[in-house]
């Protein structure tokens, strides 16, 4: 059995203006699609992912995750909890009471944890962890990259810290829920469609290796300009 996992940031209403928004109706029909999934050939299970921490994730992804039965491991930034378009910390339990699970996705989401002094990853990590575990009454385990940034260093570091699970933004399958490398997951974004979500559960190649390589060449090229002339490039090149 593979595994599957797909990624969301913001559910929006109307108008997607950022390019990993997610209309929130899309989302309720790709979870009413894949309720229960398990493709009969690709044997893949799929499990979503939630980044950051939206308001959007406890007022729309949780009614329609409780509705269809499924569950989800929302990523905390806890800096941002309570702040504007965020979840407050009695959403943050609500979710957890609700059997969803809780990970980090650290403190104060640096652009690029890779270039952090090993000590101000530990205090990313440890901080983190500390808040949500307190808030929450349980073992926080599972750690989101910012910004999809990691190298062995930073997945080390998570290792130390007690992170079982490390997740990244690289596209990929798994042949479980690894402990002892990092995870990739598939990212939904603006334009993202049903066919397109089928074609991932479904296992196909063509798409993996097309979505592997939009994803390097999107990493090198937000190293190599500003982040606006990236903003811009990936605009035209993933509209």
């Amino acid at each position: 059995m593979k595994y599957c996992f797909l990624n969301f940031h913001d559910l929006v209403s109307g108008d997607c203006q950022r390019h990993s928004d997610v209309d929130a109706k899309l989302f309720g029909r790709i979870c009413q699609n894949t309720r229960n999934f398990q493709h009969p050939v690709a044997m893949l299970r799929l499990q979503t992912t939630f980044d950051d921490g939206w308001e959007s994730h406890v007022r729309e992804a949780l009614p329609t995750l409780l509705r269809t039965q499924q569950t989800g491991i929302f990523f905390i930034i806890t800096s941002q909890v309570g702040q504007k378009g965020f979840m407050g910390w009695r959403d943050v339990q609500e979710l957890s009471r609700c059997g969803m699970e809780i990970g980090s996705h650290s403190h104060t989401h640096p652009e690029n944890l890779c270039r952090l002094s090993a000590e101000k990853i530990r205090e990313e990590f440890r901080i983190s962890k500390e808040i949500l575990e307190n808030k929450i009454g349980q073992s926080v385990t599972s750690f989101s990259a910012p910004h999809g940034y990691w190298n062995h260093r930073v997945f080390q570091l998570s290792r130390e810290s007690n992170y079982q699970k490390f997740f990244t933004s690289e596209p990929g399958y798994h042949s479980g829920v690894e402990t002892q490398s990092p995870m990739g997951r598939f990212s939904a974004h603006r334009r993202v469609s049903l066919e397109e979500i089928d074609r991932i559960l479904g296992g196909s190649i063509t798409l993996l290796v097309r979505l592997k390589i939009r994803y390097f060449l999107l990493g090198w090229l937000k190293k190599a300009v500003s982040e606006k002339t990236f903003q811009a490039i990936r605009g035209k090149l993933c509209p």
